[in-house]
Order: C-alpha cells, then sequence, then structure tokens
C-alpha cells in the first residue's frame, strides 16, 4: 500500500509534466502560456480558480510540514512559479519518506 501512494503521485506528476511541455510547446513557451490565463474573461476565471486552489495547496503544505518538521519554502517557490508542479512535488517527497521509514515489528505493534 506504501507503494501505491507513491507510484500514484509519480504517475500524476509525470503525466501532468508532459502535458505542461506539450501545452508550453504549443502555446509558443511558458510566458506565452500564462499570458493566454489572461487573454479572455473564461481563460481568466480558469486562472483565478486556479490560484485559490494553490493557496489552498500553499495551506495544507505549512500545515503537514509543520507537523512533520520538513521544510516547506521550497514548494511554495515552485508553486508559486510553476502551480501544481509545488504540491505535487511535495507530496512525492512526503510519499517517499514515508516509504524509507521502517516498518514496525508484530511483535513491537502487540504490545
Amino acid at each position: 500500500m506504501k507503494y501505491l501512494r507513491f507510484c500514484g503521485v509519480l504517475i500524476v506528476l509525470v503525466a501532468f509534466t508532459i502535458l505542461s511541455r506539450m501545452a508550453s510547446v504549443q502555446t509558443g513557451g511558458f510566458i506565452a502560456l500564462w499570458a493566454l490565463g489572461f487573454s479572455s474573461i473564461g481563460n481568466l476565471k480558469i486562472l483565478i480558480d486556479l490560484m485559490i486552489a494553490c493557496v489552498f495547496a500553499f495551506a495544507w503544505m505549512w500545515h503537514d510540514a509543520q507537523k512533520r518538521e520538513a521544510t516547506v519554502w521550497p514548494f511554495f517557490l515552485i508553486t508559486l512559479g510553476l502551480g501544481s508542479f509545488g504540491p505535487l512535488a511535495y507530496l512525492l517527497l512526503r510519499e517517499w519518506r514515508f516509504l524509507r521509514e521502517p516498518v514496525p515489528n508484530e511483535e513491537e505493534t502487540v504490545n
């Protein structure tokens, strides 16, 4: 089960990276992709919706990092510049650390 969560986040991150690269190439680059967000009221609505979702992701990452005594600032910066890549990278690292935790011995859990 531990590997399933890690692999799930990794698959989403890889798929989103491919999609982002394709969109960036098709629109003429990362800056042009951002500029499209301001090109119509519909696109602006989607951009603002994503920004609101990123604020919620910031809050969750902050509280989760506090509980785990982890550093969250690099992921905030990634989110500011690259959107969902920040929370996805945070989740991937979080699950990676979870994978590396030792599994408690069956005898230890009974006592």
